[in-house]
C-alpha cells in the first residue's frame, strides 16, 4: 500500500512539473523551483519517519530492512544527498550535450523532462536487481565495493579529459544507425520528409541522456546500498534527487566553472561509500556519522570551489553537431 502511495505521489509530482510548471511564467525561476524539489526531498523524512516507526510498511519482506523511524530517516538522508551530490557529474555531462547538439532553450525543459523520466524507470529497474543481488549473495557486496573504487578512480581519471563529444562512439553509431535530421525542428523528437521518417538531433541527444544515466546509476546505486539495503529508502532518495535536477540543471548551467571541485568531493564519497561496504563486516559505521561524512565532503568541495574561484564565462549556446 505505501509503494502504491509512493507512485501516486510521484505521478502527481511529473504531472506537476510537465503540466504545470512548464507551461507558467513560473518555469522561467529556477531557482524557486529548485528549493521546492530540493525542499520536497527534505521534507519526505517527515512521512518517511512514521512510515517505518509505525510499522506501516512491511519490513518482512526480502527487500527491506527493519529499521525505526529515525534510522530509517538517517539513512534516506544520507542516500538523498550521496545521489543528489552524485548526480551534479549527470548536469556536466548532461550541459556537454545540450551544447553539443546545439539543443535550442525552448526544447531543453521537454529534453531534461523525458530524460528524467526515463531516469525514474532505469533506476527502478537497478536498484531491484542491485537490492535482489546484495541479499542472494553474500560476497556481491566486495564486487559493489570494488566497482565503488574503480569507479573513483575513473571518475579522477575523467576530470583530466576533454569533453569533446565529436568523437564520441555511441553518438556516431547512433548517427549511422539512424536517418537524423541535420536541424532542430521546433521541439519534435522526430519528423517524416519525402516518405521518409528521421530522427531529429533532439532524439539522440535524449538517447544520449538516457545511455548515460544508465551507466550513472551503475555507479550510483553501489554507493545507496553502502548506505542501506532498503529498497524503498534507496528508491525514493534517488526519485527525489531526479526530480530536481531539471530546475537544478538551469540553475547550475552557467555557473559550472565555478564547482569544479565539488568533483573532488564525488570521487571522496564514492571511495568512502566503496571502503563501507568493503569492511562493513567488521567496522560499523552508523547513519548519524555516514551523513556527516557525506555533508563534510560537500562542504569541503564547495569550499575549495569559492577558494580557487575564477571569473565565469557565459554558458555558450552551442557548436553545432
Amino acid at each position: 500500500m505505501i509503494w502504491i502511495a509512493f507512485f501516486v505521489l510521484i505521478a502527481l509530482l511529473l504531472f506537476l512539473d510537465l503540466g504545470v510548471i512548464s507551461h507558467t511564467k513560473s518555469a522561467q525561476n529556477p531557482w524557486f523551483w529548485t528549493i521546492f524539489w530540493i525542499g520536497a526531498g527534505l521534507i519526505f523524512t517527515i512521512p518517511l519517519y512514521f512510515i517505518y516507526e509505525n510499522n506501516w510498511i512491511n519490513t518482512d519482506q526480502l527487500l527491506l530492512e527493519d529499521l525505526d523511524g529515525l534510522q530509517a530517516s538517517l539513512k534516506y538522508l544520507s542516500a538523498y544527498l550521496m545521489e543528489k551530490a552524485l548526480s551534479l557529474d549527470n548536469i556536466f555531462v548532461i550541459s556537454t550535450i545540450m551544447v553539443y547538439f546545439s539543443i535550442p532553450k525552448s526544447a531543453q525543459h521537454k529534453l531534461l523532462f523525458w530524460g528524467i523520466l526515463g531516469a525514474i524507470v532505469f533506476r527502478g529497474i537497478f536498484i531491484a536487481a542491485g537490492v535482489i543481488l546484495l541479499n542472494k549473495i553474500h560476497w556481491m557486496k566486495f564486487v559493489l565495493g570494488l566497482l565503488l573504487l574503480f569507479t573513483a578512480f575513473r571518475m579522477m581519471k575523467k576530470s583530466k579529459e576533454s569533453n569533446d563529444l565529436s568523437q564520441n562512439k555511441t553518438i556516431l553509431f547512433l548517427k549511422k544507425l539512424l536517418p537524423v535530421s541535420r536541424s532542430h525542428i521546433s521541439d519534435k523528437f522526430y519528423i517524416h520528409r519525402m516518405g521518409v521518417v528521421a530522427v531529429t538531433p533532439l532524439m539522440i541527444a535524449l538517447i544520449f541522456i538516457e545511455l548515460t544515466d544508465i551507466l550513472f546509476a551503475i555507479d550510483s546505486i553501489p554507493a545507496v546500498l553502502a548506505i542501506t539495503s532498503d529498497a524503498f529508502i534507496i528508491y525514493s532518495s534517488n526519485i527525489f534527487a531526479v526530480l530536481g535536477l531539471r530546475s537544478l540543471y538551469f540553475v547550475l548551467a552557467e555557473a559550472l566553472e565555478q564547482f569544479k571541485e565539488l568533483h573532488h568531493s564525488l570521487v571522496a564519497i564514492l571511495i568512502f561509500a566503496g571502503f563501507k561496504i568493503l569492511l562493513g563486516d567488521w567496522i560499523h559505521i552508523n547513519e548519524l556519522l555516514s551523513l556527516a561524512i557525506i555533508l563534510v565532503c560537500l562542504g569541503a568541495g564547495v569550499l575549495a570551489s569559492r577558494i580557487r574561484k575564477k571569473p565565469s564565462k557565459p554558458f555558450p549556446e552551442g557548436s553545432g553537431s
